[in-house]
């Protein structure tokens, strides 16, 4: 049989694939020339026949027709013979059959190429593409599996086109990432694949298809190197470094398999302590774990005590960051900027950073850590000594660990007292003990010891849990709701009681993941506690306290003669005449008489700062004892931490306030800031500039708070003019003054219903910017589901009395307006009230 035309493309194209198959069915025979891709497709004679370098093309035999576009010469191909069922039974069928050929081009193969064509080598990897390509494809596929609930074959129940041209598209899928766990909850798509796959034409130009099992993943498919990077981490840990490791290193280095990046800190000057920095460091790396296989990292600590940075360098397989490094939490917070291996500055400074010795910018290496072994080899932490509250596994010596690492040695003790004790007599460097929750408040124990103390705060630190030894008291409203009639036993702490768990059969604990795997507890729920954000304070307890740094607070406690009128306002004013703020202010019994009480105070600013001293100075006048506690740089992690935690995530748009401290005295203004985050971040060189504006006014430091709005994923429908509704609004100007508008709205899509605060705006304001006085502004008719993003339904227009919240009745309004179609009718049924 001659053949139709002549196919040119370079070899096992799955986009060709279609055509081939549809030829198969069609008994048709389709030359497929020899091609060179970048060569043959840019020769004037293949130009002058298809008018651009786009594959494949098909000339056919007579000469006198020219097709680009796979899914067009597919469907040439299939209507070449007579009687055909390829192109379905009818126009209507034929129809469907152009709209799956479609389906296959624009929602399929553009995701499917994105995920698999870095894996072939064929592009570089991006990660922000690679998520969207795979929730693309998973979300077509999706489509597709409904579609195929009943029936064996997209269209009738025969192969049609339609069939041959969607899984040829999803041929390398299937090969390479649509894995048998996808499969397994896509029965539907996988049973027609595989039955489609089977057919002889397929067979003829597919060959046998083996199916993935585990997903490829792009790292994986990357070409064999001869550095092996475990070998390497071993040659690099069992050797000197300087000269036998490094001549290993540079002997085997393979600089297309593996690339060299410098990594930078992004906030050096946020930087206080070395052992700080040093966790900093420690914690990115215990979050490096899955990169084990891609990445060696060697991160050193310059300087000094306020006065350090963070850099290093790392070797990473491939040419690009692979998700495994880039998905760490911590990754955001540093510049990572590929190098060139053979500049000889750049391989000086990578071989003193693996070293770990000379100095950058005239900062000696202070700390260092590898990715290798994950731990510190800090000189100064030798004979540095913990201890900590509760067994192991407890959320303090998770604290521990974070703060400090794994080279000091760890105490962990029974209870509060007895942390304090243990660095009260010496027996440990430091202590480790929980002072307040956000969600339950002050822990008891620890206000109460601080009463009799000897010791000093030196740090504070902040970790989100989602339980505590508080546990009953943070997840009340769950156990009163699941666990009403079971018996409550307290415990010394959530560690111990998954210890008591482990070894009771009939009992359960309030505990974290981590007591559940250290003790071998099944995780019957999780997430429990009352509020979703839980975060604990904790207290570093020392000898002595910290240095002054930028922003400290300082802890104290005081009496004063209860019997005397005003004493404690004469106290508190000791701080008002100074200008000094309190952040947090406590008490307890003191002990030593009945209704005697202990205050605690913590406030804004260092012991030694003059502010503080005076007004530390007037409190002694006024009081019967005080005490200073400790002064510790401010680790709040509202501000530096959170923003740098969300600094991925681009739909954030922050909102900063700032009150002047002396604001109460001299009513300075307050300023305000909007703008995206991530723009903020750019123009913002110092994360504490956030915190620390000037008042116009006074000139005084300004308190700071800030508040983050996620934006909508989806854009609202811009809805024509001439489409949106024509409701007068029957009001008139006495009353305008008087109310304002409140809206409520229920999703069209998931039923979510919701009252949205941002319309409650003055009526005459919301009447003045409508035009004709007629309700014609999109941001109040058309609001999206915070649940699902889809466009919302308006189900009541009120005004409101205001201070009383209740509608006025007597005034008109409208109740069932429809965001979509814009009429009084509801477009679905199921959405009536």
């Amino acid at each position: 049989m001659a053949p139709i035309g002549k196919i040119y493309c370079y070899p096992n194209n799955p986009r060709v694939f279609k055509i081939l198959i549809a030829a198969q069915y069609n008994e048709l025979e389709v030359e497929v020339a020899e091609f060179e891709l970048g060569t043959d497709n840019k020769k004037p004679e293949y130009l002058a026949k298809f008018h651009n370098e786009k594959v494949p093309a098909f000339e056919s035999t007579e000469g006198n027709i020219y097709l680009n576009e796979s899914g067009a010469i597919a469907y040439y191909v299939a209507s070449q013979k007579e009687g055909t069922q390829l192109l379905g039974k009818d126009k209507t069928e034929t129809s469907q059959v152009l709209q799956y050929i479609l389906f296959a081009e624009n929602e399929i193969t553009p995701h499917a190429n994105t995920w698999v064509n870095p894996i072939l080598g064929i592009t570089s990897y991006n990660k922000a593409a690679h998520s969207q390509a795979v929730d693309g494809l998973k979300k077509s596929l999706g489509v597709l599996e409904k579609v195929l609930l009943n029936k064996t074959y997209l269209i009738g129940e025969r192969i049609t086109l339609a069939d041959i041209a969607v899984s040829t598209s999803l041929y390398l899928p299937f090969k390479l990432v649509l894995d048998a766990e996808f499969r397994k909850n896509h029965q539907n798509l996988s049973r027609w694949y595989i039955t489609l796959i089977n057919q002889p034409a397929f067979k003829k130009v597919l060959g046998e298809i083996t199916l993935a099992e585990v997903a490829v993943a792009y790292t994986h498919s990357l070409p064999p190197s001869p550095l092996n990077l475990e070998e390497w981490k071993r040659v690099y840990s069992n050797n000197d470094t300087r000269p036998t490791a490094i001549t290993w290193f540079w002997e085997h280095f393979d600089p297309a398999g593996y690339s060299i990046w410098r990594v930078d800190y992004k906030y050096n000057e946020e930087l206080t302590k070395v052992f700080m920095s040093s966790n900093l460091i420690g914690g990115f790396f215990n979050r490096l774990e899955r990169a084990r296989k891609y990445a060696f990292g060697s991160l050193v600590v310059l300087g000094e005590d306020n006065a350090n940075s963070i850099s290093g360098y790392f070797v990473i397989r491939g040419q690009e960051i692979p998700e495994e490094v880039s998905d760490a939490a911590d990754f955001e917070s540093y510049n990572f900027q590929k190098v060139d291996h053979t500049d000889a500055t750049v391989k000086s400074s990578f071989e003193d950073f693996i070293a770990w010795d000379g100095h950058l910018d005239g900062k000696k290496f202070a700390d260092a850590f590898e990715e290798t072994i994950m731990s510190a080899s800090n000189s100064l932490q030798k004979d540095v000594s913990i201890a900590y509250f509760g067994p192991e596994g407890s959320y303090t010596h998770q604290v521990a660990i974070e703060k400090f690492g794994d080279s000091v040695s760890y105490s962990p003790q029974s209870t509060i007292n007895d942390v304090f004790d243990s660095v009260e007599k010496g027996l440990v460097t430091y202590g480790i003990v929980p002072f307040e929750n956000s969600t339950f408040g002050s822990v008891i124990a620890t206000l109460d010891r601080f009463i009799t103390c000897k010791t000093q705060i030196f740090a504070e630190t902040y970790f989100q849990v989602y339980s505590h030894p508080q546990g009953f008291g943070q997840c009340q409203k769950y156990l009163d709701t699941h666990l009403k009639g079971v018996q409550r036993v307290d415990a010394m702490s959530t560690s111990k009681a998954a210890e008591i768990a482990a070894s009771e059969p009939y009992s359960a604990a309030i505990a974290s993941i981590v007591c559940a795997e250290l003790y071998g507890l099944n995780i019957l729920e999780k997430d429990i506690q009352d509020a979703k954000i839980n975060i604990t304070r904790f207290f570093i307890l020392g000898s002595s306290s910290d240095i002054p740094s930028d922003d400290d607070k300082t802890f104290i406690l005081f009496t004063v003669d209860h019997r005397k009128p005003e004493a404690l306002c004469d106290a508190l004013n000791s701080f008002k005449s100074q200008h000094v703020n309190l952040i947090k202010i406590d008490s307890r019994p003191s002990l030593q008489r009945l209704w005697h009480y202990v205050f605690f105070i913590e406030l804004q600013g260092h012991k030694e700062d003059e502010e503080v001293r005076n007004a530390l100075s007037k409190l002694k006048e006024c009081c019967l004892d005080i005490k200073i506690l400790g002064s510790y740089p401010s680790q709040r992690p509202e501000i530096t931490d959170i923003i740098r935690h969300l600094v991925q995530n681009k739909n954030y748009i922050i909102y900063g306030s700032w009150l002047c401290r002396r604001g109460e005295l001299e009513r300075c203004d307050e300023w305000q800031s909007q703008k995206p985050l991530k723009k903020y971040l750019t123009e913002t060189p110092k994360i504490n500039d956030f915190k620390k504006q000037n008042c116009e006014k006074c000139r005084n430091n300004l308190i700071s708070s800030f508040r983050l709005y996620k934006q909508q994923s989806k854009k609202l429908d811009v809805i024509p003019n001439d489409k949106k509704p024509n409701i007068e609004i029957f009001v008139n100007l006495t009353w305008n003054n008087h109310y304002r508008v409140f809206g409520d709205w229920k999703c069209q899509n998931c039923s979510n219903r919701w009252r949205s605060a941002h319309t409650y705006i003055s009526l005459q304001k919301f009447i003045e910017k409508t035009p004709g006085k007629r309700l014609s502004q999109d941001h109040f008719y058309m609001q999206q589901c915070r649940r699902c993003f889809n466009t919302s339904l308006i189900l009541n227009y009120n005004p409101i009395v205001p201070n009383l919240g209740i509608y006025d009745n007597d005034k008109p309004h409208i109740i069932g307006l429809c965001a979509k179609c814009m009429s009084g009718k509801y477009c679905v049924d199921a959405y009536r009230d």
